[in-house]
């Protein structure tokens, strides 16, 4: 996903800089329309499916505990068994892009001009206390990202759409 439709004028650092702001952006928009679409997965099969509750002591709140009640519930209840695969590929995928999400929101975008790279830093626990992690991503693969998130949009809906048919809600 380019920014084409955005004419940036000026140095090509403070454009390039702009540009990777803007897939940043764009990039944490998508990510939170598809988490958004999972959690209203989540609360379907924890609210309205007989053993929904049963997954877990309360309605999780974090993106694994999510994932782990999305995969327990397909191995677990009947009418969801069937389609274990689909949910397989939804939590894995909701899963690598989740880490990633998570590199980029706890990072910071770092541009060395002497060496002439581009990364993320970000500090993480390790053995020994805390220890620099960095990763290189840049603005085309943060615009990949973003459009791998926007192609689930659909399918996640349409899996929406078949829980809350599965367990319809009958105070509706």
């Amino acid at each position: 996903m380019e920014t084409p439709a955005v004419r940036l004028i000026g140095e090509t650092a403070a454009v390039e800089r702009a540009r990777y702001m803007l897939a940043l952006g764009a990039f944490t928009v998508a990510w939170s329309t598809l988490e958004y679409i999972f959690d209203l997965c989540i609360a379907i099969i924890y609210q309205r499916a007989p053993e929904g509750k049963s997954l877990d002591e309360v309605q999780p709140l974090a993106l694994s505990r999510k994932i782990r009640l999305f995969s327990r519930a397909h191995r677990q209840i009947d009418a969801l068994k069937a389609r274990s695969e689909d949910a397989s590929r939804i939590a894995s995928f909701m899963k690598e892009i989740g880490d990633i999400r998570h590199l980029i929101a706890h990072s910071v975008a770092v541009r060395s001009d002497s060496i002439g790279e581009s990364h993320l830093r970000r500090m993480v626990p390790h053995k020994d206390g805390m220890r620099e992690m960095r990763a290189d991503i840049e603005t085309k693969d943060i615009a990949k990202l973003t459009t791998a998130i926007t192609d689930r949009f659909a399918p996640l809906i349409a899996y929406c759409n078949f829980l809350a048919e599965t367990f319809s809600d009958h105070t509706d």
